[in-house]
């Protein structure tokens, strides 16, 4: 840094401290309308003059371009604040809307990104170099068309709050007059520094006057702020007053020409503001003839006007001043004010009718009052009786056309009053006297003496009369309850004879209470005596219901035995013929078995019909190894025959197998094969069977119609069984059928021994599995084979 040896640097240091101290004086009145836009300025100022004085100090050239970079964020922000605030000043604050701020800144905002990217394209500087020919260290740059494009901006927006601010001058007087002279000094200020700093006529030679200009512009301002009370008063817009006025304001010429008018007037008239200033009034009020013969004939008036709007009418209130215009001698411009009175109107026509509802309702409570045979009086806050009705006059002996009101109020005032005991009511105890204390009494009973002598019991009620606060009156009314009190008389007395009735009718109830007592005691012994001889009936009836039970579980447990009897005989008779069977069954297969093989051996390696020869050769081996067990068919197999069985594969042969009987019986073969094959330990041969006869049975189930043939893998819920099951869509199974299904010699074929399913069965429980069957008559049925999913035990 260079403080010392640069002479600029101490006043834009001062500018700065300056324009600080107003931004933060402005500030402190930002309720006002204007000072936060005038703190923007001042802010901006600050930020401009301060990194003015650094760029002044800096010694060499890359500190300078940083410091003039920095004062680009006083530089741009400067005119939009400056033009904001002119705006807010001169009245015209709404239109500096969001969006409109927003379009302001575009331009500061793109010089900024400009300016500091400036080594990139050099559109705001092409050159940045440094003078020393003054003896100090001054910047030299070369500006560029970014430069001159963010000047015409800033000055189009100064220009822009000048022409306001001169405006606004022109039109001001008195206190608002000087102060737009204050603001236009500040404007002008910066224009006369900037113009000798950007054509080099500066006296001061590479010093950029503009920001110590502001600051000499905020000296001014606080000048203003000190002696005119700028920002404390500030000038009202006509628009804010007269455009927000309910009345109708409307200026006219000597030429009685619409000079002016506002809101409430073009609302009146119903045209534009274009379509009515400038025309003759009597055209534009020719709907208001009455208006126009007014403002016409008369200078100053006050006249009331009833116009018709269709089949509304209205009524205006017109008041009538003459005044001069700045360039007129004589007084001939006019102001008419329109008031819309029409609600008034209406409230007073509302109010006449009302008071006429008053005096109807008051002469049909007088009517009321007459007819009532209740007494009614009404006292004014003295405790003096203003109003008695006939009833009340009548009871008292009152003329009220022979007496006047102080001698009726004499003889109000003698009525006695007792209790219902015969005590004498003290004057301040009775209901009206206590009304008037502001209590209100319900339903009070009192003995009066009527102008004739007679004692006569009243329900007294009386209530307070209210005006805002205060007591003005007690309202009283008083029924006669003479005959009630003498029927509640005679109802006592009734009472009491009925309540000795009651008393001699308990004394008989009370004997033979303790007679039907007595033989309530009997009844309940002989109670317990039944109950206890029922208790032994229920012990032995309970007895002999657990000997029926165990009679009955015993039966249960014969039939069983016998079922399983037999199940053991038919089965026991199934394997002796099936043995004979197969033993007779063996040696024509073994024959059939060596001629096949014979022409196996006599087939050429590639003939066509090798393939068939083969599967036919298997089929045969396994008939006779289904012969081999069928002759041991109740003998359990070897653990060597117990090996792992992959059960997809399986499931493919016994599909292939079947396919000529699905095809011929047009059943369709859905095999949901899973992602991996499920393994068993078991007789593949002898499952094989197992499936291919649940196939071919479902096939069978089917034969009227075709259908389809669903085999599917599942897991028991404890993953403890695997599940295959043959699903059909045949005629399904009669509910007296299934007990019977898996018996020897049991089928409802027309063909067929009923074998097959016990033989299933068999190697199912051979397996140490199970068959389940699910299945609904016209639906289909489901067999499902239940094998165990681990090792099978070679003991077992």
């Amino acid at each position: 840094m260079n403080w010392p040896s640069n002479p600029y640097v101490l006043p834009a240091f001062i500018s700065a401290m300056v324009a600080a101290l107003l931004c933060a004086f402005v500030w402190r009145r930002h309720p006002a309308l204007g000072a936060r836009s005038c703190a923007m300025v001042m802010l901006a100022v600050t930020v401009w003059c301060l990194g003015y004085t650094f760029e002044l100090a800096s010694p060499n050239l890359p500190d300078r371009v940083f410091w003039s970079k920095f004062e680009y964020l006083g530089i741009v922000s400067m005119p939009v604040a400056w033009f904001a605030f002119a705006m807010e000043y001169t009245g015209h604050g709404r239109f500096l809307s969001r969006r409109n701020l927003a379009l302001l800144a575009i331009v500061p905002l793109v010089t900024l990104a400009l300016v500091w990217t400036n080594e990139s394209h050099r559109l705001i500087w092409s050159r940045f170099e440094v003078d020393t020919r003054l003896g100090f260290v001054m910047s030299a740059p070369t500006r560029n068309v970014g430069f001159y494009i963010h000047w015409t901006f800033a000055y189009a927006l100064l220009l822009s709050s000048t022409l306001l601010i001169l405006h606004w001058l022109v039109r001001s007087v008195g206190l608002y007059r000087k102060q737009a002279a204050a603001l236009l000094i500040a404007t002008l200020t910066p224009w006369a520094g900037n113009a000798l700093f950007i054509s080099s006529l500066s006296p001061f030679p590479r010093l950029d006057l503009t920001p110590l200009s502001f600051t000499v512009s905020g000296a001014v301002l606080a000048w203003g702020l000190f002696r005119y009370r700028l920002l404390d008063i500030v000038p009202v817009a006509r628009e804010r007053v007269v455009e927000k006025l309910q009345d109708a304001v409307i200026v006219l010429d000597a030429q009685d020409r619409i000079i002016d008018a506002n809101s409430a007037a073009q609302a009146l008239l119903g045209c534009k503001p274009e379509d009515a200033i400038g025309r003759p009034a009597g055209r534009v009020f020719s709907i208001y003839p009455d208006l126009v013969r007014r403002f016409q004939n008369e200078s100053v008036t006050h006249a009331e006007l009833e116009v018709d709007q269709g089949p509304a009418r209205r009524y205006l209130d017109l008041d009538i001043s003459t005044f001069k215009l700045h360039d007129q001698e004589q007084p001939g411009a006019r102001l008419l004010v329109l008031r819309d009175v029409t609600t008034r109107k209406q409230l007073e026509q509302e109010l006449f009718q009302a008071h006429a509802d008053a005096e109807r309702q008051a002469a049909e409570l007088g009517a009321i009052l007459d007819c009532m045979v209740d007494l009614l009086l009404v006292y004014d806050h003295t405790g003096r009786a203003v109003q008695i009705n006939p009833a009340a006059q009548k009871f008292f002996g009152i003329n009220p056309t022979g007496m006047a009101w102080e001698e009726q109020a004499q003889v109000m005032l003698k009525a006695t009053a007792r209790h219902p005991d015969g005590q004498l009511l003290r004057h301040e105890d009775r209901p009206a006297a206590r009304a008037l204390r502001g209590e209100t009494v319900r339903d009070g009973t009192m003995v009066m003496t009527d102008a004739e002598g007679r004692d006569t019991v009243f329900s007294v009620s009386s209530a307070p009369i209210h005006v805002g606060l205060e007591v003005t009156g007690a309202v009283t009314v008083g029924h006669d309850i003479t005959d009630r009190m003498r029927a509640e008389e005679q109802v006592r007395r009734l009472n009491d004879e009925l309540e000795q009735r009651v008393v001699e009718r308990t004394a008989q109830l009370v004997a033979a209470n303790r007679a039907l007592e007595e033989t309530v005691a009997e009844l309940e012994r002989a109670k317990i005596e039944l109950d206890r001889q029922l208790q032994e009936s229920e012990a032995m009836a309970a007895q002999n219901a657990r000997l029926y039970q165990k009679l009955e579980r015993a039966l249960q447990q014969e039939q069983a035995i016998r079922v399983q009897l037999v199940q053991t005989d038919k089965l026991a008779a199934m394997g002796r013929m099936v043995a004979s069977v197969a033993h007779e069954l063996n040696n024509p297969l073994q024959a059939i078995k060596n001629c096949m093989f014979l022409i196996q051996q006599n087939l050429a390696p590639d003939c066509q019909d090798a393939e068939i020869l083969e599967m036919a050769l298997a089929e045969i081996q396994r008939l006779s190894d289904l012969v081999t067990r069928l002759r041991s068919v109740y003998r359990p197999s070897s653990a060597a025959e117990m090996r792992p069985v992959d059960l997809v594969p399986l499931l493919d042969q016994v599909g292939v197998l079947a396919a000529s009987h699905l095809r011929k019986n047009n059943v369709a073969w859905e095999f949901a094969r899973p992602a991996s094959s499920p393994c068993i330990v078991g007789c593949a041969d002898m499952l094989k069977q197992v499936f291919l006869n649940l196939a071919l049975n479902a096939v069978d189930a089917m034969r009227e119609h075709g259908g389809t043939l669903s085999v599917r893998l599942i897991s028991s819920d404890d993953r403890q069984e695997i599940g295959i099951g043959f699903s059909d869509t045949g005629r399904g199974i009669r509910p007296e059928d299934m007990p019977h299904v898996f018996e020897p010699f049991f089928t409802t074929r027309e063909t067929g021994m009923g074998l097959g399913l016990a033989i299933c069965h068999d190697i199912a429980q051979t397996h140490k599995g199970r068959i389940t069957i699910e299945s609904q008559v016209g639906r289909g049925s489901t067999f499902t084979v239940w094998l165990p999913a681990g090792a099978v035990n070679s003991e077992q």
